[in-house]
């Protein structure tokens, strides 16, 4: 009999894991994957990885670095990719054991409970526990398009690590997948086409960052076609009607980026009786609770934001309820980021947002056009800051960037927005010159 059983070895799982045994919980955790899920081994991190190494690639062409653009070496970036993944997965593996959590590596199968204690299969060993977290992560979606099967489909895990670089590129979906994907390919030198249903990429961040986006995307040589669907496949290309109107487009290789959906289908959870989605997302409380009294699901498997960093939080809110903590109901600021060219960094309310629940605000923008440390940095790329304050009280109720490392300025955006820090809050505060992340404070206090 032990406190706590986890399900799933990703950031949710493993984050879950740490903090209880730290809190004196006995933990174990079944992973049927190597421990750091999706988003070590072949998501956020391996994806990063290569866009950092096709931005230096790009840029050697731009900084005066003698030689022009140099070509990737795709035996070298595996190489690499692969070391950094195993160095964090063996910090990971190694925080669990100095921790105490027991790890399994084993398909999990839930059996029916025993004297009200959760049962769980593991290979051939039997275990019991009093609380029971589901942390499994999330799949790729797919489609069934006409003459899929003429065409070399590959997932992102397939185009990581690819042994050459594909002539022509199409991708379904424009979201973060696809277009990190994409912005990547296209300088390793693919023709890169990417297909999206809505009427803008990237719908999730506010418009004023996705039209920046799109048109540096197009810059790099991408084609984007928006309202838009793949008709059927050929061999070697797809049919694309844009608008009522039929195009023919290369796809040597084809990646459907159309988000993730829960993986939940573990071996006897419907014996739970647990409340799921259509979609299969695991409903949950605000601190993570199903409706299966003492069991919990949290990360990707949820249906919430499908984000590593939603996930560890996720995981603490359920440790800290199964431990008797006060647990807010309210879920804290998640800031967003896409990892393109420029970066994209949201958190709090967008202007629609704002509109749509009907709170006054006064929105501020500002361009980077006049920042010195953004025109030392560039070559000829386009940037917003973008703020939306309440027009009553100064509040600050949303930050969005575009522009390079807006994924570490939004780190301080969270903090204004969280704390609820008004615009003569910041007035106060001095940031240093020249840097990026001044352009907010300028956006903000100018003609308070």
């Amino acid at each position: 009999m032990v406190d706590l059983i986890i399900i799933g070895g990703g950031p949710a799982g493993y984050h879950a894991a740490l903090k209880a045994s730290k809190e004196g919980l006995t933990t174990v955790l079944v992973s049927d994957g190597r421990m750091g899920g999706v988003c070590l081994h072949s998501g956020c991190i391996p994806s990063k990885t290569v866009l950092h190494s096709t931005n230096l690639s790009r840029d050697h062409g731009d900084f005066a670095i003698y030689g022009g653009p140099h070509p990737v070496d795709l035996p070298v970036l595996r190489e690499r990719i692969s070391g950094i993944v195993n160095t964090l997965e063996r910090g990971i593996t190694s925080k669990l054991a100095r921790n105490n959590v027991r790890i399994l590596d084993d398909v999990a199968e839930i059996l029916p409970n025993r004297d009200k204690y959760f049962t769980i299969k593991a290979g051939s060993e039997i275990l019991m526990s009093r609380y029971l977290l589901i942390a499994t992560g999330s799949k790729e979606r797919s489609i069934d398009i006409p003459g899929v099967e003429k065409v070399h489909r590959v997932t992102s895990s397939d185009l990581l690590d690819c042994e050459s670089i594909p002539q022509s590129l199409l991708i379904v979906g424009a979201g973060s997948v696809g277009i990190e994907m994409g912005t990547a390919f296209a300088r390793m030198g693919s023709q890169v086409t990417i297909v999206e249903q809505n009427d803008r990429i990237a719908s999730n961040f506010d418009s004023d960052l996705t039209r920046i986006l799109c048109q540096e995307l197009e810059k790099e040589g991408i084609a984007i076609f928006t309202e838009a669907t793949v008709s059927r496949f050929k061999h070697g290309t797809a049919e694309i009607v844009h608008k009522g109107t039929h195009h023919s487009v290369p796809a040597d290789r084809v990646l459907f980026a159309l988000g993730r959906s829960a993986r939940s289908d573990i071996e006897g959870l419907s014996d739970l009786n647990i409340a799921t989605s259509d979609d299969g997302n695991i409903s949950v409380t605000s601190c993570g609770e199903t409706t299966q009294p003492h069991c919990y699901a949290a990360g990707d498997v949820t249906g919430n934001p499908m984000l590593a960093h939603a996930a560890y939080s996720e995981a603490e809110r359920v440790i800290d309820h199964i431990l008797g903590k006060t647990v807010s109901p309210n879920h804290p600021h998640i800031p967003s980021v896409l990892y393109s060219s420029p970066e994209l960094a949201s958190v709090g309310l967008s202007e629609s947002d704002a509109t749509y629940q009907g709170i006054p605000v006064v929105v501020k923008r500002r361009p980077l056009g006049g920042n010195g440390r953004f025109l030392a940095e560039t070559s000829g790329e386009r940037g917003i800051c973008k703020v939306v304050i309440h027009a009553e009280n100064g509040q600050i109720l949303g930050v969005h960037l575009a522009m390079p490392h807006a994924s570490e300025l939004i780190i301080a955006a969270t903090i204004m927005v969280a704390q609820k820090l008004t615009a003569r809050d910041l007035a106060n505060c001095i940031f240093p010159h020249p840097t990026m992340g001044e352009i907010i404070k300028q956006c903000i206090v100018e003609e308070i």
